[in-house]
């Protein structure tokens, strides 16, 4: 909320009405640390999903749309760590000379088959379709904006939470520690 002074600049906000909102702000911060400070780990997978009301992340999508979403989870991810973490991984490590962006990829889906994270019938020709489809699309960064622009409103939101369940908050990456 923006102040000048003692005075709120908007026009319809009140003394009582600033004190509540940043009441109500500090409440916000507080709960996303709190939130924050939980280990994705610790929640049993897709907890956060189930309760949203959002399923497992791959429900009623084809497996080329499964491949495409979880590339993107990635390619956010990466994305994401260098805006608000300062973190070259990913095609940003890569580009500066650091680790090549391939076997990132890799440890980030074995990752994630070791939550569980894929159906129960991915098989090796799902895999390898994952990896082709990685292959084509890893090395690009892609934005909010990109991802809105591409797959709607909400998609955004489903591959942070992907990434999320997968490494952690921002600035837990594939080759840290557990």
């Amino acid at each position: 909320m923006s102040t000048t002074g003692d005075r709120c600049v908007f026009p319809e906000c009140t003394q009582a009405g600033a004190a509540v909102a940043t009441k109500l702000a500090i409440a916000v911060v507080s709960a996303k640390q709190a939130i924050g400070s939980i280990p994705a780990s610790s929640i049993p997978g897709g907890l956060l999903s189930s309760l949203l009301g959002l399923g497992k992340w791959y429900e009623g999508l084809s497996r080329s749309r499964m491949c495409e979403r979880f590339v993107t989870s990635f390619q956010m991810r990466v994305e994401d760590e260098y805006m608000f973490g300062g973190n070259l991984v990913g095609t940003y490590d890569e580009q500066s000379g650091g680790n090549a962006c391939g076997p990132q990829f890799v440890k980030y889906y074995e990752l994630a088959q070791s939550k569980g994270m894929f159906p129960q019938d991915w098989s090796k020709q799902d895999e390898t379709s994952l990896m082709a489809n990685a292959g084509k699309n890893i090395h690009f960064a892609v934005e909010k904006s990109d991802v809105t622009e591409k797959f709607g409103n909400t998609e955004p939101m489903l591959v942070r939470m992907i990434a999320e369940e997968i490494l952690g908050p921002i600035g837990k990456w594939v080759d840290d520690e557990p």
